[in-house]
């Protein structure tokens, strides 16, 4: 959702997007931009490999 309270035709899109690998971000103001980047290129713990 945007600041309107409506979501975008992309944002309805990838709503019924279903899959392990996918990952998404709201981002309400310019002060999440750098979670949603740590979000997108954080490894997950099942990504992570034994040293």
């Amino acid at each position: 959702m945007y600041q309107y309270n409506r979501s975008s035709t992309l944002m309805s899109a990838y709503s019924k997007f279903h899959h392990p690998d996918f990952r998404s971000f709201i981002i309400r103001e310019k002060s999440s931009v750098y979670n949603a980047l740590r979000h997108f290129f954080s490894q997950r713990p099942s990504e992570v490999k034994p040293a």
